[in-house]
């Protein structure tokens, strides 16, 4: 069906109308009217408010003139439903339904259209307005006339039309709930005090609400998108104790939400993003209004700043900006201009296109948000104040900026600190050597300005003692750590990144043994940590070696191929490595006997010694460590127990020797000859000599009277055994010659004498043996 449209421009369709029964138009008057209207078949039910009387199922066309259904000075309980009602006329008092001084009633599920208005109430109370469809062609589509209170309109459809729901300003308490309202001119447009709009949809429109000396009103849950450019999402002007709530306001072509003229109202929790076609549109306006609390909205990604505070026709003091999220707005976060008075806290204002806040008014305080990012606007400040703006006062805000001074001060007598704190300046130079939380030097603001008292905590300043950088180890090792800088919080280290932190208390310590030995052989990064009671944070880091290093043994003695006797050598050693020694021994047999020892000296085993042959023998030492790594080192040495065996070839027994010493040739086995010696049978002291052969010492030789002469040789070997061998000569110097022929001299007599001589000689060597 196409419909008319007498005040847009556009041609609509309405699919399915509903198949009802033609009715002429309908006017009742009073309770008597009903009883009559009722009398005549036209309707059903008792007026009571379990029985109402029901008007259902009717089509209504009024011909282009007039109401379609007029209800007058009524109290009783009626229903007005299922009906399509249309083409009234189009003079201010015509409407699809027209509710004159009535009450209790309730039209639902009825589709209106092409009306002047879709359904007017006059001074009519405690009426519902339930599921309606209202279509294009009408200028109003819900009209609150005049003096009508408690009506309640809920879960209608309006669309394309000049006012989706319309009230002057002597109706009261008009609940409008869960409504769908596309594309009219505006979407909402009151006065009126205690209005309650809750949970609508308001898509496309003009204007998404407009409240007007409308008081005490509540603006809960809605949704405005899609506003026209030129037009506001929400428009609250004239209207105290306003309380704006969740609200989501987006995609509008205009500033999404302006309140002006306004006293104590209340912007709660909303979301204004993504609102405005130009640089002058704004998220949030505020204009010629004092005390107006702005808490826990977010208010992103606008066009134009993010909100706006301006003088008009009147001030705009005493208002509250607190806890918002302001950011990534293509002006200002904040715009105080020509506004006094007014508390911005505890906001988060970053990532906007100019400045964080802009200030051009005086005594306003600025405290305790946190600025990010700001593009900083010409003069690069997160807070730019003009020459307009004095007496403010900055303090415990958060500068974490990229801009090298992040504040700006062309105004007088503007304070950057409170008497206790300033703010945080991510590019403050200066340190804190107290810890009072203060930084030692001023902050200094663009402009001349100063922070006396910026907050600054330096972080915790680790010094590691020990270990130091590649240092070695195989068991975990122990740590010393000093702080320079900042009072220690708690403190902690990691082995793999921090991956597993490891909790201390103290200075020093020792490295968790659980994680050092699940790690391999290599280089191993500890990174100690401490933080303080802000949480700052202070880390430095050393890179050590884990080895798995044997021990490594030095035998200092026995030395190789040292020769030993009877006696079982005694031995000392040195052990090297980087853990403790659990346990040594040693062997002499291949390992068949293991004998432990503690120390690093001692003697071999005498009885493990004394069963071994002699010859080359092998002595190896063991060591473990903690670890179970297991070195050893060998020596070999020399057991020698038997004498060298001596043979003399000459002289041999009983040779004679005249006055020249006897030479002599012996013979000698032993392989570890270390000494030759000989001595002289009544001569005292030795004589040694080298090699096999040689002389007598001639000048002893000469002191010793004649006669026999036992010579004795020596040959000592390495381990002290000494082979001795003797002989005996006859030393004998025949007389010189006499004259031939002595007279004196009897043959027989010398003849016996040389007998005798021979005699006692052979007497001796038989007693000898």
């Amino acid at each position: 069906m196409q419909l008319r449209d007498n005040f847009n421009s556009d041609t609509l369709m309405v699919e399915n109308p509903k198949i009802s029964k033609i009715s002429p138009k309908i006017h009742i008057i009073g309770n008597d009217g009903w009883a009559t209207f009722k009398a005549e078949g036209n309707c059903t039910g008792e007026g009571t408010s379990t029985d109402p009387y029901v008007i259902s199922d009717l089509n209504i066309n009024a011909g282009g003139s007039g109401s379609c259904i007029i209800i007058q000075n009524s109290d009783i309980y009626f229903k007005i439903k299922n009906s399509t009602i249309w083409n009234s006329g189009i003079s201010f008092g015509d409407a699809g339904i027209s509710l004159i001084g009535v009450v209790n009633g309730l039209i639902e599920n009825n589709t209106l259209y092409d009306n002047y208005s879709g359904i007017r109430l006059d001074n009519s109370d405690n009426n519902l307005i339930l599921n309606n469809t209202i279509l294009g062609g009408f200028n109003i589509g819900i009209f609150f006339y005049a003096n009508s209170q408690y009506n309640n309109v809920s879960k209608n459809i309006i669309k394309n039309g000049n006012y989706a729901v319309q009230s002057y300003f002597t109706n009261s308490n008009i609940t409008i709930y869960n409504n769908t309202m596309i594309s009219n001119t505006y979407g909402l447009y009151l006065a009126g005090v205690n209005h309650t709009i809750t949970d609508n949809i308001l898509k496309e429109n003009l204007y998404g609400i407009r409240i007007g000396d409308s008081h005490d009103s509540k603006i809960f849950r809605n949704i405005i998108n899609g506003s026209k450019s030129g037009a506001y999402g929400l428009y609250v002007i004239n209207s105290d104790n306003v309380k704006i709530v969740n609200n989501t306001l987006k995609y509008g072509g205009d500033t999404a939400m302006y309140l002006v003229g306004g006293f104590y109202n209340e912007v709660i929790g909303n979301i204004v993003s993504y609102n405005g076609d130009n640089n002058g549109d704004h998220g949030v306006i505020i204009e010629s209004s004092r005390y107006i609390i702005l808490l826990n909205n977010t208010i992103s990604f606008n066009t134009g700043s993010g909100l706006f505070l301006n003088e008009v026709y009147a001030t705009t003091d005493y208002n509250k900006i607190l806890n918002n999220k302001i950011h990534n707005n293509g002006g200002s976060g904040v715009i105080i201009g020509s506004s006094n008075f007014n508390n911005i806290s505890n906001n988060k204002i970053h990532d906007n296109g100019a400045y964080g806040v802009r200030i051009g008014s005086n005594f306003n305080n600025i405290s305790n948000n946190i600025f990010r990012d700001d593009a900083g606007g010409p003069y690069g400040a997160e807070i730019y104040i003009s020459y307009s703006g004095n007496n403010n006062l900055i303090f415990a805000n958060y500068f974490i900026s990229s801009l090298f001074n992040p504040g700006r001060d062309l105004g007088s007598n503007n304070k950057w600190n409170s008497s206790s704190i300033g703010n945080y300046w991510s590019s403050y130079a200066g340190v804190d050597a107290n810890d009072d939380g203060v930084g030692d030097t001023p902050y200094a603001i663009l402009g001349g300005s100063y922070d006396f008292l910026p907050i600054w905590w330096d972080s915790p300043q680790i010094l590691i003692n020990s270990p130091n950088e590649d240092d070695t180890f195989e068991l975990s090792p122990t740590f010393n750590i000093s702080v320079s800088q900042g009072n220690v919080n708690n403190s902690w280290y990691t082995l793999d990144n921090g991956i597993t932190n490891i909790t201390f208390t103290g200075l020093n310590g020792v490295i968790d043994k659980e994680e050092w030995n699940e790690k391999g052989a290599g280089q191993i990064v500890l990174t100690f940590f401490v933080n303080d009671s802000k949480g700052y944070v202070g880390s430095e880091t050393v890179q050590v070696i884990k080895s798995y290093d044997t021990p490594q043994i030095a035998i200092i003695s026995p030395t190789l191929n040292e020769i030993f006797g009877f006696n079982a050598p005694d031995f000392n050693i040195t052990i090297n490595d980087l853990s403790p020694i659990n346990a040594t021994w040693y062997t002499i047999d291949g390992g068949l006997a293991n004998y432990t020892f503690s120390g690093l000296t001692g003697f071999i085993n005498q009885l493990g010694w004394g069963q071994k042959e002699d010859g080359v023998l092998t002595i190896r030492f063991y060591a473990n460590d903690s670890l179970g790594n297991l070195g050893f080192e060998d020596v070999n040495v020399i057991k020698d127990t038997t004498a060298p065996n001596i043979a003399i070839n000459s002289p041999i027994q009983d040779d004679i020797f005249g006055s020249t010493s006897p030479e002599f040739n012996i013979s000698i086995i032993e392989e570890n000859l270390v000494s030759t010696w000989y001595t002289l049978e009544g001569v005292a002291g030795t004589f040694s000599f080298t090699g096999l052969t040689g002389t007598i010492n001639q000048g002893i030789w000469d002191s010793i009277p004649q006669g026999e002469i036992s010579i004795t040789f020596y040959a000592e070997d390495g381990a002290g055994n000494i082979g001795i061998e003797s002989v005996i000569v006859i030393k004998s110097i025949p007389s010189q010659p006499g004259t031939p022929g002595i007279p004196g001299y009897n043959i027989s007599i010398m003849l016996l004498g040389i007998f005798s001589i021979a005699i006692i000689s052979l007497l001796k060597k038989m007693k000898k043996f």
